[in-house]
């Protein structure tokens, strides 16, 4: 499953990669890393860094931001085991470039200030090169401080698995394309059940955002259309597959409930009794906190959706979503007669794929 997420994700990537070199031939002037997490961080200045970070925090940020997605290799998981994060997994950007996930079990010596420029500013500490898009560093750039020194901390405490990875190969429009974010210090969020917290966990750990917001032409989110559904298809050209929205009023007109909402994430089911797809990282999500699921589910209710919501269209010109379903649902204000798949699912197609 996971790996059938990771290459899913991997089509939607190639696509903007694309765009982004097509945008730049045209001389326009993208900025990739961008995220619509809200007010930029303080530029840093003199930043006190937390140099040991709580090793058990890293670890649950590992887990529910889904690393392993696309820095697991587990070909070399011994004897059924536990998948090391030992990276190798190719990325073909396109213009951009060929690039290989990290093997992030051989970090031990580096410094907390070297995983801030990872995933503060998107840039490798080693060789200054800066990280293609499909490390989602743009979200991680509104994660706190202590955050990345907790994350830090735990991938040092990882046993080393030797993995040769490929260097990365740069495309003729990574130079252009690809800029570092600024250096920031982001001041810790406070941890309960509100929506503030959720919106944390949401937009700068578990990067739903990615998949489930709308973005205009030049790849860029579209101001105050967060979570209302993505254009991006983490599907095949054959079977193509369309994040959903996951905005409090869809899912209300769907039939979730707090409970429900925990539930599926838990199981991988639908209230409605359809399955998650695999492109849905939930077995990552599944161990969150009952009070970080609180958390996240009461940032949903405060997205309501008024206004006209767009319709994210897949290829044909259909909907991106089933007739009378979640997408089409968004962009009208009404209710189906019945629960369609879609919704949380991170799709707007009915899945049945086992978990």
């Amino acid at each position: 499953m996971v790996r059938e997420h990771r290459f899913a994700v991997l089509s939607s990537f190639l696509g903007i990669a694309a765009f982004f070199a097509f945008l730049i031939f045209l001389g326009a002037q993208p900025t990739i890393a961008s995220s619509p997490a809200g007010p930029a961080a303080p530029a840093i200045q003199n930043r006190p860094l937390q140099q040991t970070g709580n090793v058990e925090r890293g670890k649950y940020l590992v887990e529910i931001g889904a690393c392993e997605d696309c820095h697991g290799a587990p070909q070399l998981a011994k004897e059924g085991g536990e998948v090391p994060l030992a990276g190798g997994n190719p990325f073909d950007m396109g213009p951009l470039g060929m690039y290989y996930s990290a093997n992030l079990t051989v970090l031990q010596n580096w410094t907390t200030e070297d995983f801030m420029k990872v995933l503060h500013q998107g840039v490798d500490p080693k060789s200054g090169r800066v990280l293609a898009p499909a490390m989602p560093y743009m979200n991680y750039h509104g994660m706190s401080d202590n955050d990345v020194a907790s994350i830090g901390a735990y991938l040092k405490t990882l046993t080393p698995v030797e993995n040769k990875i490929p260097e990365a190969k740069p495309g003729p429009v990574a130079a252009v394309a690809l800029h570092p974010l600024p250096a920031v210090s982001v001041p810790d969020p406070v941890r309960n059940t509100t929506a503030a917290y959720g919106k944390y966990i949401i937009y700068n750990v578990s990067s739903c955002i990615d998949c489930h917001s709308p973005r205009d032409a030049r790849q860029q989110y579209i101001p105050g259309r967060d979570l209302s559904g993505g254009g991006l298809n983490l599907g095949t050209e054959e079977q193509p597959l369309y994040a959903s929205p996951i905005i409090g009023s869809v899912l209300a007109a769907e039939g979730y409930t707090k409970e429900n909402f925990m539930a599926t994430i838990r199981t991988g089911v639908r209230p409605w009794g359809a399955r998650l797809p695999v492109q849905m990282p939930w077995i990552h999500f599944r161990n969150m906190t009952d009070g970080d699921l609180t958390a996240v589910w009461n940032h949903l209710q405060t997205l309501k959706g008024n206004g006209p919501w767009p319709v994210q269209a897949a290829p044909g010109g259909a909907p991106g979503g089933a007739p009378g379903g979640a997408a089409t649902m968004a962009a009208t204000g009404a209710a189906p007669d019945a629960p369609q798949p879609g919704g949380i699912a991170g799709a707007t197609q009915a899945a049945t794929q086992s978990p």
